[in-house]
């Protein structure tokens, strides 16, 4: 049995123990037991911590039969051992954590919602479910102001165990799982505030969080799910906001203030310009069509378009590939060149006796080419293709025999 630590002393990051046993396992990594650890296993919804046991890279702990497992990088031999939890990593999970009872209870207190699934993490945004949706930008402010007062009047935060009978249980913000408690429950209390059970480690005073921030909301499960931030994490994405607000604000030659005003309308300028580039594109499409139809050769009673690109945009040759399927007695095929890869596009007038998915396909086969269509528009794709030659060449005894059939 490993004597856990860091329930009554989570800010110590330095000690000294006893290694107990070393399991060598894959990989180079080994499963060390100490005989005391302040290091935290991943359990109730808090990930792990990191660190070094005599130097050696701690990458994982789990807890396993009251044993906690230190998966080391390396190797750790028996005897006393130096160990160093890293500190960042753990005062961003107590955040994390503290902050989750604080904002789970601000939500009950605010708008007597319960918390029904949370999510903590000590490298991105954290998460609470909540029972309550759609939640008006109104609900969701007074519950963040209420959160930050509390961290604000620096509350204190203990924790202590209870006997599985204890009646002060029946007042927790949560009821206890007794399927998956064993003796004694943990209690982490935030004073006059917050009462849940709870393995994890947290701050010793709701002052230590310094900041707590609601990202987002969104529906979920018919409640919500909240994304926040709290204490180190919320101060760099504060800082990256910021930044990235002076960054356009520099690009757009304008104050912080004047942006959303000035995006705005640069976004409906963007509008009316896509829309004069298209109707621009329209014309020159048309125009290209009526330059394709010049170089068509017969077959049979047909006119064949047979066209090379490079690079063309696949919307483009869609459009100009219907334009001519809207011709009498028409079939395209068109080539286009994209990197190692060549595009093949088959578009077939409704009176030309041409199936352009069948003509695809008939082309394809002597490329090891796949694709596929109907019968007035096809596309595929012959992948290390650089003879294009070939393939064009190929053309029109394949529309002459799709014909015949």
């Amino acid at each position: 049995m490993t004597e856990l630590l860091y329930f009554d002393n989570p800010l110590i990051f330095d000690f000294t123990a006893t290694v107990l046993d070393v399991i060598p396992q894959e990989e180079k990594l080994s499963h060390v037991v100490l005989d005391k650890t302040y290091f935290y296993p991943t359990g109730g919804g808090q990930a792990h911590d990191i660190g070094r046991i005599d130097g050696q890279a701690v990458v994982d702990v789990r807890k396993i039969n009251g044993s906690v497992i230190h998966v080391v990088k390396g190797n750790i031999t028996t005897g006393n051992v130096h160990a160093q939890v890293d500190k960042n990593r753990r005062l961003r999970n107590m955040q994390a954590h503290s902050g989750q009872h604080l904002l789970s209870a601000a939500f009950l207190h605010v708008l007597e919602a319960e918390t029904v699934a949370v999510k903590m993490s000590p490298d991105a945004a954290s998460t609470v479910d909540i029972s309550l949706g759609e939640l008006t930008t109104d609900q969701i402010e007074a519950v963040e102001t209420v959160a930050n007062q509390v961290i604000m009047e620096n509350r204190s935060v203990k924790s202590y165990f209870l006997a599985p009978n204890d009646p002060k249980l029946d007042v927790l913000r949560r009821a206890v799982k007794f399927d998956k408690v064993d003796g004694d429950v943990r209690i982490v209390e935030i004073d006059d505030w917050d009462m849940s059970a709870c393995a994890g480690t947290h701050v010793p005073s709701t002052g230590m969080l310094g900041l707590l921030k609601i990202l987002k909301v969104e529906n979920y499960k018919g409640g919500s799910r909240v994304h926040f931030l709290v204490g180190i994490a919320a101060l760099e994405q504060f800082r990256h906001v910021q930044q990235v607000a002076s960054d356009v604000s520099n690009l757009l030659s304008a104050s912080t203030n004047d942006v959303v005003n000035l995006v705005q309308k640069l976004q409906a300028e963007r509008q009316i310009l896509s829309k004069q580039v298209a109707e621009f594109q329209a014309v020159l499409l048309q125009n290209e069509k009526v330059e394709l139809l010049d170089t068509a050769v017969a077959v049979e009673h047909i006119r064949l378009v047979k066209a090379e690109f490079d690079n063309k945009p696949n919307d483009a040759l869609k459009t100009l590939g219907h334009l001519l399927g809207g011709e009498s007695e028409t079939v395209g095929v068109f080539v286009n060149r994209q990197g190692a890869n060549v595009g093949v596009v088959v578009c077939a007038s409704a009176d030309s006796g041409v199936h352009a998915g069948n003509l695809l396909k008939a082309i394809l086969a002597d490329f090891d080419g796949r694709g596929g269509g109907g019968e007035p528009y096809a596309q595929g794709i012959c992948k290390g293709l650089s003879d294009t030659a070939t393939l064009l060449a190929s053309i029109d005894p394949k529309v002459r025999e799709t014909l015949i059939e």
